[in-house]
């Protein structure tokens, strides 16, 4: 019979004295060990209800539970809302996004300073098109772009494509997609786990919030539908959602008809979904954000009833283990994340303790 993790989870709030204003539609990075995260951008209102656009960035320390802003320099960019970001190389990597006067396609960077670059791409590269909505992951050094919204705010024109830049050497390349392709979306999730891209979730063609799952391998090319057992994660966009530790956790997002405050848990090697039912659970919201930071889930701003929100939010996902002291000791000896990630999930602690002395002498 397929195991569900018993790891216990619990929501608690940060108490924090600063926090950034209310948003939606911002990008959060964690960096390499997870012990920071950084929020840049998205849009909050005025007093006279307007869109406000915001070109901000702000410093999480996730151990000490606190906020501080960075003043930017160098290159500074428009304000912007529903753009992507990954963390490679000490730095934000920034792709897309829109804001009152137009959408974008430019890549910059942000570094922990708060220094802004741009990123110089060959004029023979394959830029993708204009975009905001899309979702974008970071594998072997490589950002990854797939889908988003191309038209204006009532439009429903809304994509299906996968693009690749090479960060060391900047170079956009539009991939290949074999197999079962995802139908075009916008406001979904993507992540990665191991050699692979999982998206689900968003607005297709219509409108309508998707309840389809798709994984795409890199080696390959090729996307598959995964029909998983236990209850579906019903239809939603807007959401969050972090890989820790071989499960995907979803939170929140917008079904159509209402905001969701809703966790659920998908165990990828058993392959089943299951919600997780939590009488702490944050407010319901939409358009927010969140990272995985060590053994906890960290969620930031959203909306809700028309508010914007600055909270932040975390889901603990309970004590260490050995394999997790393995995978931060490998982090912080440089591995990249997605290669110390692939420890086993369920690898048996007992193992681990039998060899602790022989891992001791290779570490030290």
């Amino acid at each position: 019979m397929p195991h569900l993790s018993t790891t216990p989870r619990r929501w608690s709030m940060a108490k924090c004295d600063v926090a950034p204003p209310g948003r939606i539609g911002h990008t959060f990075c964690a960096d390499t060990d997870g012990s920071k995260a950084y929020v840049y951008g998205g849009v909050n209102d005025t007093e006279d209800s307007s869109s406000n656009y915001l070109d901000d960035f702000w410093e999480y320390n996730v151990l000490e539970k606190k906020w501080s802003q960075r003043t930017l320099t160098g290159v500074l960019q428009s304000p912007r809302a529903f753009h992507t970001a990954v963390w490679y190389s000490n730095r934000v990597f920034i792709f897309g996004g829109c804001n009152g006067r137009g959408r974008f396609n430019q890549l910059f960077t942000i570094d922990a300073k708060g220094i802004c670059l741009p990123v110089n791409i060959p004029m023979v590269a394959s830029v993708p098109s204009t975009r905001y909505c899309h979702s974008a992951v970071l594998f072997e050094g490589c950002m990854y772009i797939f889908g988003g919204k191309c038209g204006g705010r009532n439009s429903n024109k809304r994509l299906s494509d996968l693009f690749m830049c090479s960060l060391d050497l900047p170079m956009w390349i539009k991939c290949q997609q074999l197999g079962e392709v995802p139908p075009s979306r916008s406001a979904h999730t993507s992540l990665t786990h191991e050699r692979t891209m999982m998206v689900f979730g968003g607005r297709n063609a219509v409108g309508e919030c998707c309840d389809d799952f798709y994984m795409y391998h890199f080696d390959t090319s090729v996307w598959r539908k995964i029909i998983s057992s236990g209850p579906m994660l019903f239809g939603r966009a807007r959401n969050s959602a972090v890989v820790h530790h071989g499960s995907v956790y979803v939170f929140g997002g917008w079904n159509g008809k209402k905001k969701l405050n809703d966790l659920f848990l998908y165990n990828i090697e058993a392959n089943i979904f299951e919600q997780v039912y939590d009488q702490d659970c944050p407010s319901r919201r939409e358009c927010h954000m969140a990272v995985a930071c060590r053994n906890t889930m960290v969620v930031f701003g959203g909306r809700f009833r028309g508010h914007f929100m600055n909270d932040t939010v975390e889901l603990y996902f309970g004590p260490k283990t050995a394999t997790d002291g393995i995978r931060d000791w490998l982090i912080k000896a440089n591995m990249p994340r997605e290669m110390a990630n692939m420890l086993p999930s369920r690898m048996r602690d007992s193992f681990l303790f039998h060899h602790q002395f022989q891992l001791k002498i290779t570490v030290d």
